[in-house]
């Protein structure tokens, strides 16, 4: 074999080697971005407080999703209630409904949130209504509409 046969094969083979680095790069990139899908949890913060809800999320037709699991308070991480719900991607954003309810020993209490996305990092915006149902006073106490801001955070185990 000649030298400048041998010189063009190195070159062949590390540029095939490189190509290779630059997709499994490329590919390894991309996976780690956030997506719909696993486990997921996120903190909302409000004028009254901050919470989390993790939820476990399951595709159900083309961008369509049902997540289901628990919502913790800031005050403790004891379970504040069961939280389910649908998500539906549309075009960058993804826009979520979400049903929680907790029983405890001072009231029954129901909350239903609506967020909004961004599909590629998963943070944005919300809105939360609800209705609490106070024993020591045997009333209705409503919840504000409240504004809520939405942060993708690592789940603990």
């Amino acid at each position: 074999m000649t030298t400048n046969y041998k010189n063009r094969m190195v070159w062949f083979s590390l540029s095939v080697f490189i190509l290779s680095l630059v997709v499994i790069f490329d590919v390894e990139a991309a996976s780690s971005k956030p997506s719909l899908k696993g486990k997921l949890c996120w903190k909302l913060e409000a004028e009254g407080g901050t919470g989390n809800i993790t939820v476990v999320v399951t595709k159900v037709a083309s961008n369509v999703y049902t997540l289901n699991g628990i919502s913790t308070n800031d005050s403790s991480s004891a379970i504040a209630g069961a939280t389910n719900g649908n998500a539906v991607i549309k075009g960058n954003k993804v826009f979520i409904t979400l049903n929680e309810s907790h029983i405890d020993e001072y009231a029954t209490s129901i909350s239903t949130y609506s967020l909004i996305l961004n599909k590629s990092t998963l943070n944005g915006i919300g809105k939360v209504i609800g209705l609490d149902y106070n024993y020591s006073h045997s009333d209705f106490e409503p919840m504000v509409h409240t504004d809520l801001t939405v942060s993708l955070i690592n789940c603990s185990k």
